[in-house]
């Protein structure tokens, strides 16, 4: 592979007959910055939003943009997203249309609106019967958030399920929004990585069964990754202020496997040979 040093100090390689070489700092910086209006964009929406609080999210990444332009910008988002009301009142010609037209007919078109994965019915304050029409917005993000709770109910008896098919002693300790973080022996670390895995894919199948959606994708199966870590943090490789690390030095490092990784290095494999001696009896 074909490299040479960039008068900046960056590296660039020569990939198709093209030189390529790592953004800046500055670079990374502005795109970390829209990267997170974006995701405040898409919740927006997701949530209910209209234009302007929209185009509220989107000044804080474009703080100079006119009143018009934020506006034009929000009603673009929202028509990409959701697309227009056709006949019948359904979204059509958005990327997401149908993901907002299901959230609606939850929450807004039956006599009580229940959730695929568990049946859980919502708080009898914001029935139909109770409140008609209104608090739309509070009801779809209602089948949102109940939806979260929903998944998180699955994967935790999922994981528990495993963990005692497979004999593996493992402790939940905390939940924090789109992470869950175990305590398991360290001879059982990497085998409890293979299980967390499954109770994801698990968990997934049955929502989606639920949803009369029999396929489950490969980039929702499993975890991008999971982190064996002696410590409860973020990310396996950063260093944080803590009561035991007040001055946050650097502390030993933790790593993350993606599913790819467990089987190549042998611990799906591990996994089986283990199964196998327990239908056996002798573990």
């Amino acid at each position: 592979m074909e490299t040479r040093k960039l008068k900046d100090g960056r590296i660039a390689t020569l990939i198709d007959g093209k030189w390529c070489a790592p953004i800046t700092k500055e670079k990374k910086k502005q795109l970390g910055a829209l990267r997170d209006v974006s995701k405040g964009i898409n919740f927006s929406i997701l949530y209910g939003a209209g234009a302007r609080t929209i185009g509220n999210t989107v000044k804080k990444g474009m703080p100079v943009a006119s009143p018009t332009m934020l506006r034009n910008y929000a009603n673009k988002a929202l028509q990409f997203k959701k697309g227009r009301r056709g006949p019948g009142r359904i979204f059509e010609g958005g990327s997401d249309s149908g993901c907002y037209n299901f959230m609606e007919k939850i929450a807004l078109k039956t006599r009580v609106p229940t959730l695929p994965g568990l049946g859980t019915k919502i708080s009898t304050a914001l029935r139909p019967a109770a409140v008609g029409d209104d608090f739309n917005t509070g009801r779809i993000n209602w089948s949102i958030q109940a939806s979260g709770s929903e998944m998180l109910s699955i994967i935790l008896t999922a994981t528990h399920w495993l963990c005692r098919k497979y004999k593996i002693p493992a402790q939940f300790i905390i939940s924090i929004h789109d992470e869950l973080a175990f305590m398991v022996p360290d001879k059982y670390a990497e085998q409890f990585a293979v299980i967390f895995q499954m109770a994801h894919l698990y968990s997934w199948a049955k929502l989606q069964a639920a949803m009369d959606m029999p396929d489950v994708p490969l980039s929702r199966a499993y975890f991008s990754g999971v982190a064996i870590d002696t410590r409860l943090r973020k990310s396996p490789d950063e260093s944080t202020v803590t009561p035991s690390n007040p001055e946050g030095a650097k502390e030993p490092d933790g790593k993350e496997y993606s599913m790819n990784d467990m089987a190549e290095l042998g611990w799906v494999e591990k996994l089986e040979k283990r199964i196998k001696l327990i239908d056996r009896g002798l573990i």
